[in-house]
């Protein structure tokens, strides 16, 4: 069985269970984390404290590969990793519209996508516009 670990970058990858000993206790956690993506009771503000500055390009990166959409699409994982972290620093400060809740909206979209069964029918290009927009949707917002 395969969990998900990140990389001190920032950038998520797939690792084999006796490999997540090597990493640094926090990751282990964000790992452990996201093992619950697909619930709707997945706690984001628990990955946002383990990784306050990162925490939609972690979200975005495990749902991208979740879906398959870097195979699909021909995305470069440091690609990905550049926009998002572009995306993630063009979100503003706010109490709420904030990139932890453009994370948040992206995994609620992965869960309706996921159990609604639609990412099994919806075209791939559906997919990848319903969780990129999830992750945008309140970039440069100026009111709270």
């Amino acid at each position: 069985m395969s969990r998900v670990a990140v990389d001190p970058a920032g950038v998520v990858g797939l690792c084999a269970d006796r490999a997540l000993n090597r990493f640094p206790p926090w990751l282990r956690q964000i790992s452990e984390q996201l093992l619950t993506v697909d619930e709707w009771t997945f706690n984001i503000l628990r990955v946002a404290e383990l990784a306050p500055k990162t925490t939609l390009t972690i979200i975005g990166t495990h749902l991208f590969e979740e879906h398959a959409l870097l195979e699909r699409f021909r995305i470069a994982p440091a690609v990905l990793a550049k926009f998002l972290a572009a995306i993630e620093q063009r979100y503003n400060d706010m109490p709420y519209h904030n990139a932890v809740h453009g994370a948040d909206v992206a995994q609620t979209m992965h869960y309706f996508l996921h159990h609604g069964g639609m990412d099994a029918w919806l075209p791939d290009v559906m997919v990848l516009s319903a969780l990129t927009a999830a992750l945008v949707h309140d970039v440069v917002r100026k009111l709270v």
